[in-house]
């Protein structure tokens, strides 16, 4: 017997795999601060995905595990964008600082 699409018990796996999705826009938009209003739907597509697979797997539903499933990876990625993204603003600062001494110790000396 097939499940229906729109089972209520899919419920958990359906959300996070949409907060797995709300974590990837919100870290991708380059507006200041909508990483840190995205963090508890990364956290929640982690965590609610991965409990949401282990009781959608043991119940025979294997739509409602891969969309956990989908869920979890999506979180985990969102964080890899979000340290990926950080590391590249890092980076361009230092740049900005070690130019700026350079050019102020060169100045100086002349």
């Amino acid at each position: 017997m097939a499940i229906p699409s729109s089972t209520p018990k899919r419920a958990w796996a359906n959300s996070s795999l949409l907060a797995g999705l709300a974590w990837i826009v919100l870290v991708a938009l380059p507006v200041p601060g909508t990483t840190l209003l995205g963090l508890p739907l990364g956290v929640y597509a982690i965590f609610g995905g991965l409990f949401s697979h282990r009781e959608r797997w043991q119940a025979g539903d294997r739509t409602g595990a891969r969309r956990a499933r989908w869920g979890v990876g999506l979180g985990c990625l969102g964080f890899v964008i979000a340290v990926a993204l950080d590391l590249i603003v890092v980076g361009v600062v230092v740049a900005g600082v070690v130019a700026a001494i350079h050019a102020a110790a060169g100045a100086h000396v002349r």
